[in-house]
């Protein structure tokens, strides 16, 4: 199963987000759709989840575990967010990510999110 990810920041933070069923953290995304690019899917899913549109994204990597293959994405974004599927949302530095427990295949887009420096991430380098 192909699914898609966004590590959406804003100013050195990034969201991340906790399904009502779920108690671990997650980047938003999704499935992809029969038809559908990877670009496209998390386009369609960050509209459907969080109600937003973004100008830019950037592939950031490419996690695979079980049956799952993911396409995460650095997406820069500054708005309002309207939770749609969420129970919760958190914007948070870097350093506070392995506070939360996150979804197994995430928890690899969060190691390479720790090595990296966001503190002055931009639309100019996503």
């Amino acid at each position: 199963m192909i699914v898609t990810a966004a590590v959406l920041v804003n100013d050195g933070r990034i969201l991340i987000a906790k399904r009502s069923k779920e108690k671990k953290w997650e980047f938003p995304g999704g499935k992809m759709e029969e038809n559908e690019g990877v670009e496209n899917c998390i386009e369609r899913e960050l509209r459907e989840e969080l109600g937003i549109s973004v100008e830019r994204l950037k592939k950031f990597m490419v996690v695979e575990g079980g049956d799952i293959i993911l396409h995460v994405f650095l997406v820069p974004y500054k708005g309002e967010i309207d939770i749609r599927e969420h129970s919760e949302i958190k914007w948070v530095d870097v350093e506070e990510l392995e506070k939360y427990e996150f979804m197994e295949v995430d928890k690899e887009v969060v190691k390479k999110l720790k090595k990296m420096k966001l503190k002055n991430a931009s639309k100019a380098n996503i």
